[in-house]
């Protein structure tokens, strides 16, 4: 957390302060309470070394070494639309739109939604439903694991707050656009918190943007609480297209109800450095988890997928299936633990990653793992990294096609499974041309 101007020649290891733990929120004191012991616990954590397990393949220099500071203005003075509308889905959309982690009520939409849902930004909701957020809001602060999770929890200044009632579902996505807009002389720094409950019988679906401007310079520290209700359904897409000047680090929680269904994707398209981390916790019988992850990396962009599924009660199931395509000397991480405690027969899992390297120089490590502690359980777990098939590319040169697009036509078959069965259309139909747009570049086809 960046406090003053005279912060902007230190580097970000060295930044933090205790003085905006003073500072009391209206109808929210409480939260004085969950930011001290989020601060405590991140004194206990410090920042992760490569010694730790979970981050051993990454540097955090380049992050924990750089002058980040908060934007004195926020970036409120960015109102040009034109640099946010490919992330646009339609005109009946909710949308909402945040500047270096500020809330842009000039740049967001919301409009005609059902009775009793809450769709606004969390820095004023504290203040109209403080009651409400306190129920929900940092449940594992005083045993957080992720130290910037603990340093987005007494940090953030903003972020989105969605309540959705029981039995009601909103037929529009929710479309959040979270937007960096710093550069080489003031690299932004921002915490975007997230806080999401959906009632018994809800349906919703939220789409989260993580973008920046070109040549844009900024560090994005995310965390989201996540509570779908008891036979709720939640569709909760993370869509990443960074800057090569952009680090992102993102710790999603997800509280799953009785026979509640959750549908995930994380979509990287370049970024210097991107983490994700997704933890899914069931709560109730008959939970259903499927987490999709699609990376697309030139250069030496660098991804960080972690996932961590907790079969804590019997008859749940969880889905996991990434895949990235990496060219130059771009890397990927893909390390799921699936625990199934005592007691929780009958819990289903799949884990399953693939990466296809288009080069020599790029790197891929996979790590699906188990840890099961009970009887009476499917769980399977594979990986696999590769080069193109030689005899696939045969074949479709046999048949006319030139090098470049056999190796563009098979590498888009790859990466295109991800999003086969993607809804809603227009989301879809973007990916895919975002897609062929960065495998162009990647197969080294220039059209």
């Amino acid at each position: 957390m960046a406090i003053g101007a005279d912060l902007k020649n230190r580097i970000y290891r060295e930044s933090f302060s205790k003085e905006l733990l003073k500072k009391k929120t209206p109808n929210a004191d409480w939260l004085a309470e969950v930011r001290r012991t989020a601060y405590e616990r991140f004194e206990k954590l410090g920042f992760p070394t490569r010694e730790l397990e979970g981050w051993k393949y990454i540097n955090l220099e380049p992050i924990l070494g750089a002058s980040f500071a908060a934007s004195e203005n926020n970036g409120l003075e960015f109102s040009d639309t034109r640099m946010i509308e490919k992330y646009f889905l339609s005109e009946n959309e909710q949308r909402l739109v945040f500047v270096n982690g500020v809330y842009s009520k000039n740049l967001s939409s919301v409009k005609n939604l059902p009775p009793g849902v809450i769709l606004r930004d969390l820095a004023a909701s504290l203040v109209s439903h403080g009651d409400l957020i306190k129920r929900y809001f940092g449940r594992d602060a005083s045993s957080e694991t992720n130290s910037f999770s603990s340093i987005n929890t007494f940090s953030f200044k903003d972020g989105l707050f969605l309540y959705i009632p029981d039995k009601v579902v909103v037929d529009s996505p929710i479309n959040i656009i979270l937007l960096g807009t710093g550069d080489n002389d003031s690299p932004s720094l921002f915490y975007s918190r997230i806080l999401i409950v959906t009632g018994e019988c809800s349906r919703v679906r939220v789409i989260v943007n993580y973008a920046g401007l070109p040549d844009a310079r900024y560090f994005n520290n995310t965390a989201a609480e996540i509570h779908v209700g008891e036979g709720a359904c939640l569709d909760y897409f993370q869509i990443e297209r960074g800057s090569k000047n952009s680090y992102q680090i993102a710790t999603n929680r997800f509280y799953l109800g009785k026979f509640s269904t959750l549908e995930t994707l994380a979509f990287t398209e370049g970024g210097a450095i991107t983490r994700n981390e997704e933890i899914i916790e069931f709560g109730g019988e008959k939970g259903f988890a499927s987490l999709k992850g699609l990376s697309l990396l030139n250069d030496e962009s660098q991804v960080y997928n972690h996932v961590e599924a907790n079969h804590r009660v019997p008859n749940c199931t969880s889905r996991q299936f990434y895949k990235n395509v990496l060219a130059g000397k771009a890397k990927s991480e893909f390390n799921s633990l699936v625990r199934v405690s005592r007691g929780a027969q009958k819990s289903d899992s799949n884990q399953l990653s693939k990466t296809l390297l288009l080069s020599d120089t790029a790197e891929s490590h996979s790590r699906p793992q188990l840890k099961i502690d009970t009887d009476d359980v499917s769980c399977v777990h594979g990986a696999t990294v590769g080069q193109l098939e030689k005899d696939e590319l045969f074949y479709l040169r046999s048949r006319g096609l030139s090098k470049e697009i056999a190796r563009l036509v098979l590498t888009s078959g790859f990466a295109e499974e991800v999003i086969q069965d993607l809804e809603p259309a227009p989301l879809k139909s973007h990916l895919k041309d975002w897609i062929g747009e960065a495998l162009e570049i990647a197969t080294e086809r220039k059209i």
